[in-house]
């Protein structure tokens, strides 16, 4: 079981690569604390006490005790759930948010926003709010992110494991003859003909 100090450190480097572009002297510079001590906090040679925390958290604008919880697991979790609002709702934001999250977490090469900004030819900005559920967007936007990725823009808003949906390599089905990809469509009626309910 991690102890809360492990967790912490894990927050803190994931504020720094998600929302500094993985650059501690920038987190220093907005939480006004030496880069020493930054370092010494992700790197787990000093460990961040409560104090630190709280200040952590003001200066990353999360919320009060946003530090100490176990966020690995919502990070898991977002690749299998289909993403509902307080009321329940399922929302085009929120699924390309978890999707767009997804991605970066699987991609070494996308770890930050500025990262991915430049792939998709995006502002940083922009990545932040869709990150972020926090705005609508176009298709355009969807269709950069998603082909920095090396995805098509439908596959942002899909929810993973929604009922009717098939997962499979697109790409590789693209790339496949015309011939194979009617032995697939002949299997997938087959195998419906076979279940159908009497």
């Amino acid at each position: 079981m991690k102890s809360i100090y492990d967790i912490r450190r894990k927050n803190l480097n994931e504020i720094i690569r998600r929302d500094f572009d993985d650059t501690q002297l920038r987190f220093a510079e907005r939480v006004k604390r030496s880069q020493n001590l930054v370092n010494r906090w992700c790197t787990g040679i000093k460990n961040i006490g409560p104090n630190a925390a709280r200040i952590i958290e003001e200066a990353a604008r999360k919320e009060k005790f946003w530090l100490d919880v176990d966020h690995e697991l919502d990070a898991v979790q977002a690749d299998i759930f289909i993403p509902a609002t307080d009321d329940g709702e399922w929302t085009v934001e929120k699924q390309a948010a978890a999707t767009l999250n997804a991605w970066m977490r699987k991609n070494p090469e996308m770890t930050s926003e500025k990262k991915v900004a430049v792939a998709a030819g995006i502002g940083p900005a922009t990545v932040n709010r869709i990150m972020k559920a926090e705005v609508s967007t176009t298709i355009g936007v969807l269709s950069s992110l998603a082909r920095a990725f090396g995805h098509e823009a439908y596959e942002m808003i899909i929810p993973v494991g929604a009922p009717g949906v098939i997962d499979y390599d697109h790409q590789l089905y693209a790339a496949l003859p015309q011939e194979e990809k009617n032995k697939i469509t002949s299997f997938i009626n087959f195998v419906f003909e076979q279940n159908k309910i009497k």
